[in-house]
């Protein structure tokens, strides 16, 4: 199950803004990087995940049981060398006097966007449809099943759904709501879709057919009754 939240759409509206700036003078849209000065970006073993767990997915036709989410806080760390007092490190440039470099002792600074504890998306960057409106939560590393092991098996992320019903969730002990406690109803679901893409388009970060697109998509799918 990689992440389901995309980037495409978002890159399109940007390009125009990008295009707008350079030919127009028009100012792009503001930064939305998560920082250190408002919590959003935090040491990995600071962050807070919601439990999320009782779920299966389809895998080949056959529901399979999603491993409970056993977050590790476990990275690569990179160690700071010293490479001689001509050597600048913040752009590479200089000369590297210093072969092999001397370590220092200590590694760079690891930092990740902090997530909404009750939901595990990630608090800061620009929000995506699937993240305003989301059916389940969206993280940029995969996990495996045994625990022990690194959590990062590769790039392409992981989705793991919410629950359908308040009853479901309790009974699984996942403390993320349910599609039924978010959105209501599947008029109400596709209502938050359209308002998610139109704040988007207001804000120029989606195209307005990027944004009818993906109302229509949420019109035609069956989330809840």
């Amino acid at each position: 199950m990689c992440n389901s939240a995309h980037f495409t759409d978002t890159f399109r509206a940007l390009f125009i803004a990008l295009e707008d700036w350079v030919v127009r003078g028009t100012e792009p849209p503001a930064s939305q990087v998560p920082k250190v000065a408002d919590g959003t970006l935090v040491p990995p073993a600071k962050l807070v995940y919601p439990a999320m767990r009782g779920l299966t997915w389809s895998v080949g036709g056959t529901p399979t049981a999603i491993p409970a989410f056993d977050y590790l806080a476990r990275y690569n760390g990179f160690s700071l060398l010293d490479f001689g007092p001509q050597y600048v490190p913040q752009d590479e440039s200089g000369i590297a006097t210093l072969q092999p470099p001397r370590d220092v002792g200590r590694d760079y600074a690891i930092l990740v966007p902090q997530v909404d504890p009750s939901t595990g998306l990630a608090r800061a960057g620009i929000q995506s449809v699937e993240a305003r409106a989301p059916l389940g939560t969206s993280i940029e590393f995969n996990y495996v099943a045994t625990p022990g092991i690194t959590d990062l098996s590769n790039l392409t992320g992981s989705f793991i759904p919410f629950h359908k019903t308040r009853a479901a969730r309790l009974a699984a002990g996942d403390a993320r709501p349910s599609l039924e406690e978010l959105y209501g109803t599947q008029a109400g679901y596709v209502a938050a879709v359209t308002q998610a893409a139109d704040a988007l388009v207001a804000g120029r970060l989606l195209l307005r057919r990027d944004a009818d697109a993906l109302v229509a998509k949420a019109r035609a799918s069956s989330v809840l009754p």
